[in-house]
């Protein structure tokens, strides 16, 4: 009797194991099949686009004219790469921009479907993968000219799509990296971050429609208090903000997110 409870355990043990060793191999090929989808891509982006500038406006204050590397410069100088948005256009239709920021792994082409569940777990060509896409709310104008926008990405564990976002939950790392790049086949933006925090899908942090000026600058107020670093930075509701949301681990439904103002880039 002992010695078959004994096999039994085995058995039992090895079918474990197998099942583990199984979900740990599907989920590596998982990551391999968007990290190398996503490599592919990268040929339609050159990283020489020249070196953009724009004057500093009133909302980027002391904090935001660091970015220029001296207080007293009144120009922001940006690093611009260059993408063939016809050719990725040509592979996808739903192609709106593409989003970057240096030193991290965000350096994606941006998607817009016709309601948020399609690019969940759709790369950029339409495959279906965990990873999915970086995704604009489908709520929200393709050419970005609302005040509020919101852009999507997977928390992927092997520090893909959006995960690094959470190194902005350490304040020099988010002093260190103040603005993302936002590309579109029309005009190309500076994306200077003044909010980062985490957030509940119950909390207003993705609100799209306001009723008038004093409601969207009460949002502002709202966001900017909840930041985890005070840059010193208040939008005006004339300003146009981007936000970047992605899965955060402190409470279910836990969301991080990142508030930006969009600055034009000559």
């Amino acid at each position: 009797m002992k010695k078959g409870i004994m096999i039994v355990l085995i058995i039992a043990c090895l079918a474990v194991m197998g099942y583990s060793g199984y979900k740990i191999i599907s989920q590596q090929l998982e990551y391999k099949k968007g990290d190398d989808a996503y490599e592919e891509l990268q040929q339609y982006k050159e990283e020489e686009g020249g070196t953009r500038q724009r004057t500093l406006t009133p909302t980027i204050g002391s904090y935001g004219q660091a970015l220029a590397g001296d207080p007293s410069n009144p120009y922001l100088e940006v690093e611009l790469p260059k993408v063939d948005f016809a050719a990725l256009s040509a592979i996808n239709k739903d192609t709106i921009g593409w989003v970057y920021c240096a030193d991290t792994h965000i350096d994606y082409p941006v998607v817009q479907g016709a309601d948020n569940d399609y690019y969940l777990h759709r790369l950029f060509e339409g495959g279906y993968a965990a990873a999915g896409s970086i995704f604009l709310d489908a709520e929200n104008h393709p050419d970005f000219s609302d005040f509020h926008m919101i852009l999507y990405g997977h928390h992927m564990k092997n520090g893909s799509m959006f995960r690094d976002l959470e190194k902005y939950k350490d304040e020099e790392f988010f002093k260190a990296h103040p603005i993302f790049i936002l590309m579109t086949p029309e005009k190309n933006y500076a994306v200077e971050i003044f909010s980062g925090y985490v957030s509940s899908v119950n909390e207003d942090s993705w609100k799209l429609y306001f009723t008038d000026h004093e409601d969207m600058a009460a949002w502002i107020d709202e966001i900017c208090q909840k930041s985890d670093v005070d840059t010193g930075i208040v939008p005006q509701i004339s300003d146009r903000i981007l936000t970047l949301s992605t899965c955060s681990y402190e409470f279910s439904d836990a969301r991080y997110v990142l508030h930006g103002v969009l600055h034009e880039l000559g």
